[in-house]
Order: C-alpha cells, then structure tokens, then sequence
C-alpha cells in the first residue's frame, strides 16, 4: 500500500531523527531511514556522499549510516549495530579531503577512513588507515568481543 502524504523538509529531518534514535532496538526500520534520510538532504551546497566513496567497493552487507548533518558519510558494517563497527569515510578527492580535515579535525592530513566503536561514540578510532584494503582486514580480524558489544550497548 502507499500512502501519498506532503511533508515538508523539516518535518522528514525529525522523522528521521526519530527514527535514527530507534534503529537498533528496531532493525527493521532500518530501510525507512535509509528512504527518509535520502530524500530529506537540504538544497544548496550539499554533496552526494557517493562521490566520497565511488572509487570503493563498499561490502554489500554493510548498511549506510549517512545523514546530511553528518560530517563524512558512514556504514555500519553489519546489520546487527551491536556487532557492527561504524566507519567513516572521507573523500578520494584530495583537496575536499584536506578541506574536511582541517574543518573536522583541525589540521591538514588525516586518515582517509576512520573505524569507531559505533556511532556516536566518543572513545576515539579503534583504527584509522588511507588504505581501505586495511579497512576490510581490520574488520575481519578484530570481531567485537562480548566486553566491546557490552560497551557499544552503552552508546547506542
């Protein structure tokens, strides 16, 4: 069934926001944010996410974090949040990408992609490389233990 309703901009950002708060106690809603958070990027100076990682062959199993307010567009790396690691990942275009560095991190070079215990966590990197071939061992090589799930619980 579909359902033809006009919202506007700032009605579909809070319906998002809403949405983001409930993703991993609700997984399935995962799909409408995606929808939602694709359609509610503002006009103007906006840049598609995309085009930071088109040169990437990002993991199918993987699941789009991005919203328009964030900084770097970023992936879950599985479906399971809990699990999951979230990584962001900045432009392969280099002047964009020393522009973000000094406007997020406050100076010229920093790594290309940035792997975290889950989105919103304020711990630090768990790992940070230019390579994303590392990105991918990284993952594989380093599964969340119960102790790191009990911590990203705390998170989100």
């Amino acid at each position: 069934m579909t359902i033809n309703v006009k919202l506007t901009e700032e009605e579909i950002f809070d319906l998002c926001q809403i949405l983001k708060t409930r993703l991993e106690h609700d997984q399935e809603l995962i799909p409408l944010y995606q929808k939602l958070a694709n359609i509610s990027r503002p006009s103007g100076d906006y840049c598609d996410w995309s085009n930071y990682y088109s040169d990437l062959d990002i993991p199918k199993d993987w699941v789009c974090m991005s919203y328009h307010n964030d900084s770097l567009p970023s992936f879950s790396t599985e479906e399971d949040h809990y699990k999951a690691y979230h990584v962001w990942i900045n432009s392969h275009d280099d002047k964009i990408r020393q522009d973000n560095n000094k406007d997020i991190f406050g100076q010229n070079y920093y790594p290309r992609f940035q792997v975290v215990l889950c989105y919103g966590y304020d711990g630090g990197d768990a790992f940070i490389t230019d390579d994303f071939e590392e990105v991918l061992k990284y993952i594989k090589n380093n599964p969340k233990d119960k102790k790191l799930i009990e911590l990203t619980k705390q998170y989100i």
